[in-house]
């Protein structure tokens, strides 16, 4: 969250919608099975069950689980719901998501 190479980009990594649909967009099933082989246990990066802090079993699905219509819903309500041609989201300032990358 201290990112300061893109003031637009910057603006939304400290968002806490942008960031709860950035983690509502990971599939990590797929990412278990095809670098850790079936061997991990998907889910939020909250401390261990048996750790003091950790708030609770229902926050290890809470934010890591696949729904992307819910991540979809987020980034529309933010305001990033303008896309291009090719379905894309657009910046807040009109341009490409990439950047000049793309």
């Amino acid at each position: 969250m201290a990112y300061e190479g893109d003031p637009e980009i910057a603006k939304w990594l400290t968002t806490k919608d942008f960031r709860h649909a950035l983690a509502l967009g990971i599939d990590r099933d797929q990412l278990n099975e095809t670098f850790w082989l079936g061997m991990g246990a998907p889910g939020s990066t909250v401390p261990a069950d048996e750790v003091a802090m950790n708030p609770g079993p229902e926050y290890r699905k809470r934010w890591g689980v696949l729904d992307l219509k819910q991540a979809n819903s987020l980034l529309d309500t933010i305001g990033l719901a303008k896309k291009d041609g090719e379905g894309y989201r657009l910046r807040t300032d009109g341009r490409a998501a990439c950047g000049s990358s793309c």
